[in-house]
C-alpha cells in the first residue's frame, strides 16, 4: 500500500508544468521526473515551479546583458560629449587664432602700401629734381629695376579666387559653435535621463518587465545623444577642414609678402642714404653756386675798376704825352700801368674759369635730361609694383 501511496503525479505535474501520464508514487515513478523539453523557451505561457524558474534565470541573464551594453554605451556616450566639446574648443581656437591672424596681415600689408605710396612719390620726386646728379640718377633705377615681384598676377588672382571659394564653403562658425553647445546641452540632458533610466531599472529589479522598459528608455536616448554628437563631429570637421584649407593657402601668400616687404625695406634703405648723399651734394652745389656768384660779382666790379682805371691811364697817358719828362709821377704811373694790366690778366683768367663752369653745370642738366628720358620705362614699374599691393590688399580684405 506504501508502493502505491502517495500518489506524487499531481505534485509533479505542477512542479514540472506538464501532465504526467505515468502514475508516480514513493515506491514506483519510472522515467524521467520532468523531462527537458524547452521549458525554459516557454514564455509568458510556462507552467509550473521549475520551468517558470528557468524562465526567470534566462530573462535575468539577458537583462543582465542589457545593463552591461547599456553601460558600455552611457560610457561611450560620454566620451563622444567629451570628445566634442573639445573638438568645439580646438575650433573656437583654431578659428580666432585664423582670424587674428588674417586680421593682422592686413593691417601689415595696409601699412606696408601707405609706405610703398609714400616711397614712390618720393622716388618720382627724387628723380625728376633738377638737382639730382646723374650718377644718383643711375643707381635709383638700377634698385628700381631690381626690385622682382615674388609673383605675377595670374598667381595671385589664383589664390584670391581659392581663399573666396573656399571662404563660401566656409559655415559661419558663431552660429555652428552656438548649435554644438545646444547640441552638447542636448546630449547631457539625454544622458541624464538614460541614467535615471537605470536607476530606475536597479530599483525595481524585481520587476522585470520595468526593468526592461527602463532599458529601453534608456537605451532610445542614448542613441539619439549619440546620433546628435554624430551630426556634432561631422560639422565641426567641416570647419577644422575649412580652417586648415585657409592656412594652407595663407601660410605660402604670407611668405609672398614677407619676401616683397623685405625688398621694399631694403630699398628703402637705399633711398635714404641715396638721399642723403644727394642732400650732401645739393649743399655742396649751392655752396658752389654761392662761390660762383661772388666771384662772378667780384670779377664784374674788377672788370668795371678797371675799365675806370684803364680810362685813368689813358688819360694820364695823354696828359704825359704832352711832357717830356716822366720823374718820379711818370713812374708811379707806369706802376699803376703793369698792376692794372696784372689785374686785368686775372680777371680775364677769372671770366674763363666762370665760362668753363657754366658749360659743365649745362653738360650735367642736359645729362640729367637725357637720364630721365632713358627712364622714361620705371614710372610703369613702379605703377606695377603699386598694382600687385593693391590687389594683395583685396586678397586679405576677402580672406576676412
Amino acid at each position: 500500500k506504501m508502493a502505491s501511496l502517495p500518489d506524487l503525479t499531481p505534485t509533479i505535474n505542477k512542479l514540472c508544468g506538464r501532465s504526467r501520464q505515468t502514475a508516480c508514487t514513493p515506491g514506483d515513478c519510472p522515467g524521467e521526473l520532468c523531462p527537458q523539453d524547452n521549458g525554459t523557451a516557454c514564455g509568458s505561457h510556462c507552467r509550473g515551479a521549475l520551468p517558470r524558474a528557468k524562465g526567470a534565470f534566462h530573462m535575468a541573464g539577458r537583462v543582465a546583458e542589457q545593463l552591461r551594453n547599456f553601460n558600455t554605451q552611457l560610457q561611450q556616450t560620454r566620451q563622444m560629449i567629451r570628445a566634442a566639446e573639445e573638438a568645439a574648443s580646438r575650433v573656437q581656437a583654431d578659428a580666432q587664432r585664423l582670424e587674428t591672424q588674417v586680421s593682422t596681415s592686413r593691417l601689415l600689408m595696409e601699412e606696408d602700401v601707405q609706405r610703398t605710396r609714400l616711397l614712390i612719390q618720393q622716388v618720382r620726386g627724387f628723380l625728376t629734381d633738377p638737382d639730382t646728379d646723374a650718377a644718383t640718377i643711375q643707381q635709383v633705377s638700377e634698385a628700381v629695376l631690381a626690385i622682382w615681384l615674388p609673383t605675377d598676377s595670374a598667381t595671385v588672382l589664383r589664390k584670391m579666387e581659392e581663399i573666396q571659394a573656399i571662404a563660401a564653403r566656409l559655415p559661419n562658425v558663431d552660429s555652428v559653435l552656438s548649435q554644438t553647445k545646444q547640441d552638447i546641452a542636448r546630449a547631457r540632458r539625454l544622458q541624464a535621463e538614460a541614467e535615471q533610466a537605470r536607476s530606475r531599472a536597479h530599483a525595481v529589479e524585481g520587476q522585470v518587465d520595468d526593468v526592461v522598459g527602463n532599458l529601453r528608455q534608456g537605451t532610445v536616448a542614448l542613441q539619439e545623444a549619440q546620433d546628435t554628437m554624430q551630426g556634432t563631429g561631422r560639422s565641426l570637421r567641416l570647419i577644422q577642414e575649412r580652417v586648415g584649407e585657409v592656412q594652407q593657402v595663407l601660410v605660402p601668400a604670407e611668405r609672398l609678402v614677407k619676401g616683397m616687404k623685405e625688398q621694399m625695406s631694403g630699398f628703402w634703405a637705399r633711398m635714404k642714404e641715396l638721399r642723403r648723399q644727394a642732400q650732401e651734394e645739393q649743399a655742396q652745389a649751392m655752396q658752389a653756386r654761392q662761390l660762383a656768384e661772388g666771384a662772378s660779382q667780384q670779377a664784374m666790379n674788377a672788370q668795371e675798376g678797371f675799365k675806370r682805371l684803364k680810362q685813368k691811364y689813358t688819360e694820364l697817358k695823354d696828359r704825359l704825352g704832352q711832357s717830356p719828362v716822366l720823374g718820379e709821377q711818370g713812374n708811379r704811373i707806369l706802376s699803376i700801368k703793369m698792376e692794372a694790366e696784372e689785374l686785368f690778366g686775372e680777371t680775364m683768367e677769372m671770366m674763363d674759369k666762370m665760362e668753363d663752369m657754366e658749360s659743365e653745370l649745362l653738360r650735367g642738366s642736359q645729362a640729367i635730361m637725357l637720364r630721365s628720358a632713358d627712364l622714361s620705362g620705371l614710372e610703369k614699374r613702379v605703377e606695377q609694383i603699386r598694382s600687385y599691393i593693391n590687389g594683395r590688399v583685396l586678397y586679405y580684405a576677402t580672406c576676412k
